[in-house]
């Protein structure tokens, strides 16, 4: 930023139904949020993004405010905030879009999926302008704030994360011990297949530090679908690792049906549901997860396309899924 940016105080009633929904600095390395209007707006969209979209045209979004990074922390303090319920993580492109999309239809719920704003405050300590410390300060602020009460029925909150934030799992779990966590994920081959015909940041070498996944600049240069194999069994380890470890967490398979992804995740934060809702998002289940307005046509299974190293940890994840059902 090469002006100084203009602040409001705490109380300022023009952060009045807005949220944080940016992140800016400036020379020095100070942090400043950009708020946004939503109102009583119930956040049902595919992904974050599109609900940003969605009110940026909005009449209360020809100007918007800025804030410091302590306003945002004392805001924070006063918001009427709903806890996390559980986190969804995910290996992408394996159900978590519909897996959120049927936990909106739900009233009582806030579902929070793939928050911009979120994966900045986490990747801030990559960017050498902030530390870890610092992150994890701002990162349940920014969720409070995000997870406001709106038409005053919202029970629970969802948080979808982006798929490289299983990296950040124990940052996560640190902030917030005893959450559930459930774990999507989908055979190697399927999922390297659907990036090929859209490739998602994480599964190309630039768009996302290298160093969230531990690698050096030998990855630079691979081609995408070599690429986001190391990717995948960067995921996929992990999710077998917290498996082994962490009491809060569940294994989800796309493999076993978004009927089955979702009573899992339900019965991890113990909620039941009403019939009426249920039937509605099994409904849900034969439309797009991110074109709701198209049917759902399932595709031929795949197998053998991926490395032998990426379809071994697949296996590995496989048996530690039913080794954990077995012992639930």
């Amino acid at each position: 930023m090469k002006t100084p940016l203009k602040t409001v105080a705490v109380n300022s009633s023009l952060l009045d139904g807005r949220i944080p929904y940016k992140l800016l600095s400036n020379e020095k390395g100070d942090v400043f949020f950009r708020w946004l209007f939503i109102g009583q707006k119930k956040i049902t969209e595919p992904f974050f993004d599109e609900t940003i979209s969605a009110c940026l045209s909005l009449p209360e979004n020809s100007e918007m405010p800025c804030t410091t990074d302590e306003t945002l922390l004392e805001r924070a303090v006063m918001a009427d905030a709903v806890s996390p319920s559980a986190f969804i993580f995910h290996i992408s492109r394996c159900g978590s879009t519909l897996l959120s999309q049927l936990l909106c239809i739900d009233e009582r719920f806030i579902v929070l999926s793939e928050v911009p704003l979120l994966d900045q405050v986490l990747r801030l300590p990559f960017s050498g302008r902030k530390d870890a410390a610092y992150a994890e300060k701002l990162f349940p602020a920014v969720l409070s704030l995000l997870g406001q009460k709106r038409n005053g029925n919202e029970e629970y909150l969802f948080v979808k994360t982006d798929s490289w934030h299983l990296m950040f799992f124990e940052t996560i779990r640190k902030l917030f011990p005893a959450v559930p966590a459930l774990l999507l994920y989908r055979s190697p081959a399927e999922v390297i297949r659907s990036h090929q015909k859209l490739w998602g940041m994480h599964a190309v070498p630039g768009p996302l530090e290298r160093e969230i996944f531990g690698f050096g600049k030998e990855v630079d240069e691979l081609f995408p679908d070599v690429y986001l194999e190391r990717v995948l069994g960067k995921y996929f380890k992990k999710i077998i690792d917290i498996l082994a470890s962490d009491n809060y967490s569940k294994a989800v398979s796309f493999h076993d049906g978004a009927m089955e992804m979702l009573h899992g995740t339900l019965q991890s934060c113990a909620i039941t549901l009403q019939t009426d809702v249920l039937d509605e998002m099994e409904k849900r289940t034969t439309h797009h997860s991110k074109f709701p307005e198209n049917k759902f046509v399932p595709e031929m299974l795949i197998q053998n396309a991926s490395s032998s190293i990426v379809t071994k940890l697949f296996e590995q994840l496989e048996d530690a899924k039913e080794k954990q059902s077995n012992n639930a």
